[in-house]
């Protein structure tokens, strides 16, 4: 772990990460930013931390380019737009699994 900003120590991604859309951090840089505090040392490690960390945090990576962030109180609308995308992507998931299910059944049951 290191020192970042403030005197805070950097021993998870969630500390390079600011709160609120207007905060939004470029993933170029924070990926510079994880690989200076020893967190990754390339992008797919970085994505891997993120994803490890949205197990307990709410981290948005809007589709518009900003960044990543942490959601303060007046990114509900942010939030809420989040919470909607992912739902719809869960769904299309479901589907798609749905349609591969019943595939592997037909062949184990002798149907194809």
């Amino acid at each position: 772990s290191a020192i970042g900003k403030g005197g805070n120590m950097v021993t998870n991604i969630v500390d390079l990460i600011p709160t609120g859309k207007a905060n939004a951090i470029k993933r170029d840089v924070l990926l510079d930013r994880c690989v200076s505090f020893g967190l990754a040392t390339n992008d797919r490690a970085m994505r891997g931390l993120i994803e490890d960390a949205r197990k307990q945090n709410v981290i948005l990576n809007m589709q518009d380019g900003s960044g990543y962030f942490l959601p303060s109180k007046d990114d509900k609308q942010e939030l809420n737009h989040y919470i909607m995308q992912e739902a719809a992507r869960s769904m299309t998931i479901l589907r798609n699994l749905r349609t591969a299910k019943n595939l592997l059944a037909d062949i184990e049951t002798g149907r194809l």
